[in-house]
């Protein structure tokens, strides 16, 4: 039978505090190993804890501990032999940091399992090393259904990883400023080489914004019109894989696989189909799933605003993950409510 372990979770801000309890709950700990603290003056002697995570405010003295010990902020000298997290992550971003620096310092897989050591770690949750530049593709047959937030924010998921993620959106009505702070269009010069196909990679190169993950600025509807973007941007992504600049690139395209969409899922990695569990929308889901996917390995799908209270017509079908409806979602509330996690889990 497993001893309990201690873990103290000394963290100021009520909602970390009680987001990363979840967290390590999700993880293998036992609601009874932890314990969750607000007050510095705790951590003022010695104590015999075996994992201890706290933010600056619950670390200002030297308190050693027996077993490992973490501090979200910036490093000091008091406590040389701690490790510190990274300021502005979500709770599973640290919880993932923390994986990682314990592997960086030496634990081998065996001291990972160690019940004295550690709670049950998972080698899956340990991030993989970059394997060169991966495809992402974002489509849906239903209008409206939440594609191009979601879209952006798995980008921010990425990027919040420290991969280098760069967004493009292939479709002709080109919204997706609307989700960020800079509302910038591309420059008329990069439209026009675009469009007119003599565009190269230092001229997409100019045309990138950055959010915390990167992206081609919008072009202009009254420049694009008619445009066959798929066409004219593969050739862009099959030689932006090879330069491996980016980890993740994530392409959004229309809403259907047509011969040109195709050539570019069979370049792609994996291909995410977005969906809603009302009756319309499962019905195209159904449809494009019949008549337009030939690789089904390839396919993750995403019931987007899910409603629990509302009838899911989506119930027979494999889906991927149901991601709950947010109120007032922008790609901040999306990330750090953890949505669209276990896609995410799944392209990592």
């Amino acid at each position: 039978m497993r001893k309990n372990r201690r873990i103290v979770l000394g963290i100021k801000e009520e909602e970390m505090l009680l987001g990363l309890a979840c967290v390590f709950l999700k993880h293998g700990a036992e609601p009874e190993e932890l314990e969750l603290i607000s007050d510095p003056a705790f951590l003022e002697n010695k104590q015999d804890i075996d994992w201890l995570i706290a933010d600056e405010s619950c670390a200002e003295g030297i308190w050693p501990v027996t077993g490992e010990a973490f501090v979200i902020g910036d490093r000091t000298e008091k406590n040389p032999d701690i490790m510190y997290l990274r300021k502005g992550l979500t709770a599973e971003e640290l919880y993932q940091e923390m994986v990682t620096k314990l592997t960086v310092r030496g634990m081998s897989e065996d001291d990972m399992q160690d019940e004295s050591r550690s709670f049950d770690f998972e080698m899956d949750d340990i991030p993989e090393e970059n394997i060169g530049s991966r495809l992402y593709l974002s489509y849906s047959p239903v209008g409206g259904c939440g594609k191009t937030l979601g879209t952006l924010a798995l980008c921010r998921h990425f990027a919040l990883q420290g991969k280098r993620v760069l967004y493009l959106n292939l479709e002709p009505n080109q919204d997706f400023a609307f989700f960020l702070k800079n509302r910038k269009a591309a420059s008329a010069d990069f439209a026009d080489a675009v469009c007119s196909q003599k565009a190269d990679l230092n001229d997409l190169q100019s045309a990138v914004g950055e959010e915390g993950f990167f992206y081609i600025r919008p072009l202009e509807h009254h420049r694009i019109q008619n445009q066959d973007f798929l066409k004219t941007f593969t050739e862009y992504i099959q030689k932006l894989l090879e330069q491996e600049e980016y980890e993740i690139i994530m392409a959004e395209i229309p809403y259907r696989l047509d011969q040109d969409a195709k050539i570019l899922a069979d370049l792609a990695d994996k291909v995410l189909v977005f969906g809603n569990q009302n009756e319309e929308a499962a019905f195209k889901l159904r449809l494009a799933k019949k008549s337009e996917i030939t690789d089904p390995e390839k396919y993750l799908y995403i019931c987007n605003r899910f409603r629990e209270e509302d009838k899911n017509n989506l119930e027979d079908m494999d889906i991927t993950e149901y991601v709950p409806e947010v109120e007032n979602p922008s790609v901040e509330s999306l990330t750090e409510n953890d949505c669209f996690f276990l896609t995410a889990e799944i392209l990592r």
